[in-house]
């Protein structure tokens, strides 16, 4: 395990836990079975690769275009595919392969149009509860 010689708050060099990466260390490696999930919706497909306890990873693979509703504290996008259009309520934001974006709590709805695919994620209850309680606590991390 390496810490590419990154300083603490201190400015001195970060302790390494080696004792706890080892414990959340799969050796072999063990290969992971996912049954993708796939949704015909109103112009497009809802494909859902991953729910968790912790997070939730989807594709979205637009055709026309498709309105979706956020329910979670913010989601993740990455284009992988294509061009079109995110629509929310604060305006219009062309999108392309590349593209990354982030959609917090205040949008509840948004709509994607165009011919583009989209890696979607989000937290999920657990790590929400998680994030309140180091919140509270006070040993939040600060960036």
């Amino acid at each position: 395990m390496y810490d590419y010689n990154r300083l603490g708050q201190e400015g001195k060099p970060r302790e390494l836990h080696l004792e706890k990466a080892i414990d959340v260390t799969t050796i072999p490696h063990t290969e992971s079975h996912i049954e993708p999930i796939s949704i015909q919706e109103k112009g497009g497909t809802i494909t859902t690769f991953l729910e968790e306890d912790y997070f939730s990873v989807y594709k979205w693979d637009i055709q026309s275009s498709l309105e979706l509703l956020q329910t979670h504290h913010f989601t993740l996008g990455s284009v992988i595919e294509g061009n079109g259009t995110l629509w929310t309520e604060e305006g219009e934001f062309p999108l392309q392969k590349g593209d990354h974006f982030i959609l917090p709590n205040s949008i509840e709805t948004f709509t994607l149009t165009g011919q583009l695919e989209v890696i979607a994620s989000h937290p999920n209850e657990k790590s929400q509860r998680m994030y309140e309680a180091a919140n509270v606590s006070g040993d939040m991390a600060r960036i």
